[in-house]
């Protein structure tokens, strides 16, 4: 059994801020993380085996999650969606692994493009996963906007402190209000910020948009999800000594189009 699942960005039905704003430069289809990671050990027997890739042009279609070692020789095949840039593929072993053995796990590209195979070797130890103490928690937020009369920029972050993972092999996930994933991260020590893209939209925002996280461990378990919304206060462009504007991304900033609202937190 395995899961695919998405990180993207919210594309806002407004315009953009105006034509003088450009496509990002195309990044190659690259493996961003692997859990476990390079040199893993005592990784827990019931482990579920994650790839992390990125990219959105000039790489292969297909993708293959191979691991071996002890009596596994596990091989899944998945297809790259160019359009969500971020995508991350969790692959369950029929069965546990092997008390302290030695495995493999790659991360091979189909045919097309320039992508390279990542290899990572990591040892078991002779426990099953701890799973997580608590969940995550969104610890502070801000959201804000700048109206250049013709257009609107809206920006935010917000912060969160994840659950304990005994283990040190879970992931962080956030969703928008629709559901759709905007971003994955490998959970370390101490918390982790996270800066929404910049929106352009027409007008201010008018509405609440919310933001969930939620976190799984090395068995691929998720947590309680944590909601927070975030309501955009208007920030205001100042001149400096110069006469030019500071403050805000400027309007030549390409629009990554993710819309932020409401501090408005839901349990």
């Amino acid at each position: 059994m395995s899961v695919l699942l998405f990180m993207s960005s919210v594309f806002a039905d407004t315009a953009s801020a105006d034509a003088a704003t450009e496509a990002p430069e195309c990044d190659l289809v690259t493996v961003a993380a692997t859990l476990p990671d390079r040199e893993g050990w005592n990784v827990p027997l019931d482990v579920a085996p994650v790839a992390i890739l990125h990219g959105d042009c000039d790489g292969p279609s297909q993708w293959t999650l191979r691991l071996t070692g002890g009596d596994q020789e596990l091989e899944e095949t998945f297809d790259f969606d160019y359009d969500k840039r971020w995508q991350h593929f969790r692959t369950f072993p029929e069965a546990e692994l092997l008390p302290d053995t030695d495995y493999q796990l790659d991360v091979v590209p189909g045919d097309g493009g320039w992508s390279e195979q990542a290899s990572v070797s990591f040892e078991t130890g002779s426990h099953r996963s701890e799973g997580l103490s608590g969940g995550p928690l969104i610890t502070d937020g801000e959201a804000w906007f700048y109206d250049y009369d013709t257009s609107v920029e809206i920006g935010g972050r917000f912060t969160v402190s994840p659950g304990i993972d005994a283990d040190g092999l879970s992931l962080l996930h956030v969703v928008d209000g629709d559901g759709t994933l905007l971003k994955t991260a490998v959970v370390g020590d101490g918390e982790l910020s996270f800066d929404a893209a910049t929106t352009w939209a027409s007008s201010p925002p008018t509405e609440d948009l919310c933001f969930s996280v939620y976190q799984e461990d090395a068995a691929g378990r998720a947590s309680a999800v944590e909601t927070l919304c975030l309501p955009a206060e208007e920030r205001f462009v100042e001149e400096d000594a110069s006469g030019c504007s500071t403050g805000g991304a400027a309007a030549a900033l390409f629009p990554a189009l993710l819309a932020l609202a409401g501090l408005r937190r839901r349990r």
